[in-house]
């Protein structure tokens, strides 16, 4: 698939999305539905993500301590891949920032954004019960960025970036129970010694290398030839790291 082909819907939505910003700006600016069901709705139909389906998108999503955020895009078990505060066109989006950190620690997903249906701002989610670290990615507006550059920046929460699981289900069987743990505390052991190796990888590392690999890693991204995890997986290194390598090299090139 090209890169145009892969982006293609994404932009139809972003250039379809600049209109009523022009034309309906007063209406969408006074109203926060209107603003979802206008721009940031359709969007999110362009990522692959069904907001009518709420095995996919939880809109109101409230499996919060305090308080609900506008949308949570569910992986296959559930579990949130990104959360989206959603305000209505033109509001000022810098005195909710502290919400949505506050959701996303809460809720612990990959990505966090939040967004006035003008301007998207996205942040990456570190979290575990001891550490927490939110990183702003990318801020990006669709009336004033070119279609082409928004589209490529929200491109992250293209769900098929999703590491789709099998469902987990619960077994009265303790011999199934206890193989289950075996095989979760294996599998641990093998991501402990992943990351120790990913980290000796990214000490060694060359900066050209890098930036190299950053290269190789969104050239095969933006032809279609797999998902972040699956190109993570080809390149024998993590998902965040396969994103921070082709994040950068995005960067250079604009």
């Amino acid at each position: 698939m090209t890169n145009s082909g892969l982006l293609g819907p994404l932009v139809g939505a972003i250039e379809t999305a600049r209109r009523p910003m022009l034309a309906q700006r007063h209406k969408l600016a006074a109203n926060e539905t209107r603003t979802r069901n206008a721009l940031i709705d359709p969007i999110l139909r362009a990522l692959d993500w069904d907001v009518s389906d709420p095995s996919r998108v939880t809109v109101e999503y409230d499996h919060l301590p305090n308080g609900r955020v506008d949308y949570a895009l569910l992986d296959q078990n559930g579990k949130a891949f990104a959360v989206i505060e959603a305000k209505k066109l033109d509001e000022r989006l810098e005195p909710h920032r502290g919400h949505l950190a506050r959701y996303a620690y809460e809720s612990h997903p990959v990505f966090a954004v939040l967004t006035n249906g003008d301007i998207w701002e996205l942040y990456s989610v570190e979290a575990t019960d001891s550490d927490f670290h939110f990183i702003r990615r990318e801020i990006i507006s669709l009336s004033e960025n070119e279609p082409i550059q928004s589209a490529r920046a929200l491109f992250l929460l293209w769900r098929l970036n999703v590491a789709e699981e099998q469902p987990t289900e619960e077994s009265s069987d303790e011999s199934e129970s206890a193989e289950h743990e075996e095989a979760g505390r294996k599998e641990r052991q093998r991501e402990a010694g992943r990351k120790a190796a990913e980290t000796r990888r990214r000490n060694t590392m060359a900066k050209s290398e890098r930036a190299e690999l950053g290269q190789r890693i969104l050239a095969d991204y933006e032809a279609g030839k797999g998902s972040y995890t699956q190109l993570a997986e080809n390149y024998n290194i993590s998902r965040q790291i396969a994103w921070t390598l082709a994040d950068k090299a995005r960067k250079r090139r604009t």
